[in-house]
């Protein structure tokens, strides 16, 4: 649309998303032609306008349903988009002239180098876009794991000391109160009164007297 044209003047624009993978969300969906369009979140009836369409064909789901008729135009054109040289559109071509037709040219374009050299590097982009993120997302794997056992060690070590100190301290307080008790004991003091000085039982104390 121009500056001032009116809205109904607008055309209709289709959006068709091919994907090399099956979607959770389609789970369940064995069509390939449905159409998505722009609806109300409270009924889901109302449409937005009819001037927008969205299509997605999973081509994994195509060659599904292939499969099982053998007999459907949309996964004939999905199974060449997919794999041209495969032995399915060579069965394909010998029905649809279409197909043949558009094998026919797409060798034409195979045998131009510069179409060839573009197409290439195109696929060599993609292959760096799919390294990178693969690389990144090793990284941030290792990294995880680095930080999770510096952080590991790091608390297993706080928690050593701190553990290290009680059971100092634990074992000083029982040694000065036995060293206590035998004193005491030396003094021919009662148990009773040395239990509740020192917080030792009477077992403990008979046999820090034998």
């Amino acid at each position: 649309m121009r500056s001032g044209d009116n809205y109904k003047r607008i055309n209709k624009a289709i959006s068709i998303v091919i994907l090399d993978h099956e979607i959770e969300k389609l789970a369940g969906f064995d069509e390939l032609n449905i159409k998505w369009q722009m609806r109300d979140d409270k009924t889901g009836k109302r449409l937005l306008t009819d001037k927008f369409e969205m299509c997605i064909i999973e081509l994994p789901k195509a060659r599904k349903i292939y499969n099982k008729t053998g007999n459907d135009r949309l996964c004939d054109w999905m199974l060449f988009i997919d794999d041209p040289n495969s032995e399915e559109v060579t069965k394909i071509m010998e029905e649809n002239e279409n197909i043949k037709e558009a094998v026919e040219k797409l060798e034409c374009v195979s045998n131009d180098e510069s179409i060839r050299r573009l197409a290439m590097m195109r696929e060599m982009t993609r292959r760096e876009e799919i390294a990178v993120k693969e690389f990144a997302e090793r990284k941030g794997y290792e990294e995880g794991i680095k930080q999770g056992i510096e952080e590991g060690i790091k608390q297993g070590i706080e928690q050593g000391i701190e553990k290290g100190i009680k059971q100092g301290f634990k074992q000083g307080v029982e040694e000065n109160q036995k060293n206590i008790a035998l004193n005491m004991l030396k003094e021919n003091i009662g148990i009773d009164v040395i239990s509740k000085v020192t917080g030792l039982s009477k077992k403990q104390l008979l046999l820090l007297k034998e």
